[in-house]
């Protein structure tokens, strides 16, 4: 019997063409040119909602509210958000701001908030109080500047941004200053939010100065922050040409659930000062809360014939 048999030179095309087929398909597909240039990681949407009731207005209503967008690649980020604002029925964009890091100094430039004080740079959501006090901003959103860095326990930040004093003048193209400078003394202080929850079991005591420059006047902030276990306590002391209000706040964590705390503001310009007392029943810490709280002193009609009101909220994050 006769058994066909191949030549070693009959082999040759087959064993290049396998070699071919294989290289190929270990070589890897060129990098396009979006691959270069889009984010490692695509943009993120988060943000919170909170519905709300006042027994002054008497009705329900939506309260403390955020979309964001944002996103990084390497050394650069963006962040994009707006807020609804249910008096006026209306939407508006808070944040538009780009970042980036050189020479090991963190650059913003956009719309954001200024380095004041620390009731108005707190993220919203995170406020244990259901309001902002009012010094330092307010949690204003302002077009600028900012350059902002930490050595060892200090931190810091300049800022260079337009004077939103008159928004319908184009005439008012005045720039503020501002500068912010904060010293941890004991411990590493938790600066973007309010209340005892996220220092439970550590000590910290932090200090911090702000000054405001501008067409409005000189204004200085002087803070400073404790924590010790379930305790919190934050005071703040504004040097202003039109006064010098006092805000001082605490907390106390009756476990990691309840959360109860005292604020007062002195606003220093003839008026009463303004009390408020609130309860947290925290069921994801302050990505998923409720909120009680008695507000007395401020004037909340057009009277001021009424000076009290409780307000409840339930804030969930996303």
């Amino acid at each position: 019997m006769t058994h066909p048999t191949l030549s070693a030179l009959s082999l040759l095309p087959l064993i290049s063409v396998t070699a071919s087929a294989v290289a190929a398909a270990a070589e890897p597909d060129p990098v396009s040119l979006m691959a270069l240039t889009r984010p490692a990681e695509g943009p993120t949407i988060d943000g919170w909602l909170e519905a709300s009731y006042n027994d002054f207005a008497g009705n329900f209503a939506v309260g403390r509210n955020r979309v964001q967008v944002g996103g990084e690649f390497n050394d650069y980020g963006y962040v994009i958000s707006v807020d609804y604002d249910d008096p006026t029925s209306s939407v508006g964009l808070r944040d538009a701001y780009a970042t980036a890091s050189y020479a090991g100094v963190g650059w913003t430039f956009g719309q954001f908030r200024a380095p004041t004080t620390s009731s108005h740079l707190v993220t919203e959501s995170h406020q244990f109080f259901m309001d902002r006090t009012g010094f330092g901003g307010g949690g204003l959103r302002q077009t600028g500047l900012m350059a902002s860095g930490t050595f060892d326990s200090f931190g810091w930040a300049l800022a260079v941004m337009d004077d939103e004093g008159l928004p319908a003048d184009p005439n008012d193209d005045d720039e503020d200053f501002h500068a912010r400078v904060t010293f941890d003394v004991m411990g590493s202080a938790h600066r973007d939010c309010e209340g005892s929850y996220d220092s439970l079991g550590t000590t910290n005591l932090s200090l911090a100065v702000a000054l405001d420059s501008g067409s409005s006047g000189d204004t200085t902030y002087i803070e400073g922050t404790w924590a010790n276990g379930p305790f919190w306590a934050h005071l703040e002391l504004v040097d202003a040409e039109t006064g010098s209000p006092v805000t001082l706040a605490a907390t106390y964590a009756i476990s990691t659930q309840y959360e109860v705390g005292l604020r007062t503001e002195d606003p220093d310009d003839g008026a009463d000062s303004a009390t408020s007392i609130a309860v947290s029943r925290y069921v994801s810490g302050h990505n998923c809360k409720w909120t009680l709280q008695f507000d007395d002193g401020d004037d909340y009609d057009a009277d001021g014939s009424e000076d009290q009101r409780i307000s409840a909220g339930f804030l969930v994050s996303f």
